[in-house]
């Protein structure tokens, strides 16, 4: 979900909120504020805006952004727990075992790349890139803080522009998880200061940049490999509207394997009435548990990747359906289902979330 401090039990929390200050990957240098009008009239604008979006939910969901969030404990035997959110350790999941190499395309401040690091087979490995010099030194201490040595000389950091990875490496990995910066609604509710220089045009101009992101990971990745987009944005401009626009464009071949639509490729029409964008709740994984959760990966079974097959990626179902109830089953959320990913949001999930997840796989 997004940049995380990287002491040993979350230190330097938001005291309101129980989170990380920097909790949500929010876009850097970017909140799409307008240069004029009131803090209070963009806060009444993100009100309105939301509320429009949502509905009735809509408060109940604010006043779950703004509660304490989730906790999932991670560590490898012998050093720091790192935490972060458990809807963060299902978006890198979904990616799958990794038995070549794989790439985490904006991945400070590291907690995703973390987990992909359990997915890794003997010999696979893991280029983290971060193309902000200051988050990147923040990766590098994630990394050092929490991985063996053995572990970490499998992991390439890289300092490359996300939106033109693809140039850079086409065709390259088996597997790319492009986690985007994006609006990071609970940081700013969070974050007062902020949400005073919000704009309603804040998530079409991030969704750009987004976009271009999205399909520089679609030309890295191998064919039949396997894409995993992801935000921790509400905003459905931002996820099934970056999922769509790579459909209509068709400038990479993939099929579409979450959400209602799954099946769809690039290129198909997708221009027919989309299904409600806040999406509809699967069987209930949902919980009413609030304290830290977490798991401990012995150093040899992360060197091996054969210890517990659903944690290293080794004995998944076969289907993209299945994966995500059984990773959304192990970790306790509800998924909601949207056009093209799925959901998980912290109002049905037990303060974990919000989380948008689309998996695409590239054609052979």
């Amino acid at each position: 979900m997004a940049p995380k401090r990287s002491s040993t039990r979350g230190a330097h929390r938001n005291r309101k909120t129980g989170r990380n200050p920097s909790d949500d990957k929010l876009a850097p240098g970017d909140t799409g504020a307008a240069r004029t009008g009131s803090p209070s009239d963009a806060s009444e604008l993100f009100e309105d805006t939301y509320s429009h979006l949502f509905g009735t939910r809509w408060q109940g969901l604010r006043d779950a952004l703004e509660a304490p969030g989730r906790r999932h404990l991670l560590s490898f035997e012998g050093y720091p727990t790192y935490v972060l959110d458990p809807a963060s350790v299902f978006a890198a999941r979904l990616v799958g075992a990794i038995s070549d190499h794989a790439v985490d395309l904006c991945a400070a401040p590291g907690g995703k790349t973390l987990v992909l690091t359990t997915m890794l087979a003997p010999t696979a490995t893991l280029t983290a890139n971060e193309r902000s010099s200051r988050r990147r030194a923040r990766l590098r201490h994630v990394l050092e803080t929490h991985l063996p040595p053995e572990v970490r000389a499998r992991v390439r950091v890289s300092g490359h522009d996300a939106r033109r990875w693809g140039v850079h490496r086409p065709a390259a990995s088996e597997a790319v998880l492009v986690d985007v910066p994006c609006s990071a609604e609970r940081h700013l509710l969070n974050r007062p200061s902020e949400l005073a220089r919000w704009s309603p045009r804040r998530g079409g101009r991030l969704a750009r940049d987004q976009y271009a992101m999205l399909r520089a990971a679609l030309q890295a990745a191998k064919p039949g490999g396997r894409v995993v987009y992801a935000t921790c944005a509400l905003n459905p401009t931002e996820n099934d509207g970056v999922i769509r626009r790579a459909i209509e464009r068709g400038a990479e071949r993939f099929t579409v394997l979450t959400g209602t639509r799954a099946g769809l490729s690039g290129g198909d029409d997708a221009g027919s009435k989309t299904s409600d964008s806040r999406g509809r709740s699967s069987r209930g994984h949902s919980s009413s548990r609030h304290k830290p959760e977490g798991e401990s990966f012995p150093i040899e079974s992360a060197r091996s990747g054969e210890e517990e097959g659903v944690r290293s990626g080794t004995s998944l179902p076969q289907s993209a359906a299945q994966e995500v109830e059984a990773h959304a089953g192990e970790l306790d959320l509800a998924v909601e289902h949207c056009d093209y990913g799925v959901q998980i949001m912290p109002d049905q999930s037990s303060g974990a979330g919000p989380l948008y997840a689309a998996v695409l796989r590239i054609h052979e």
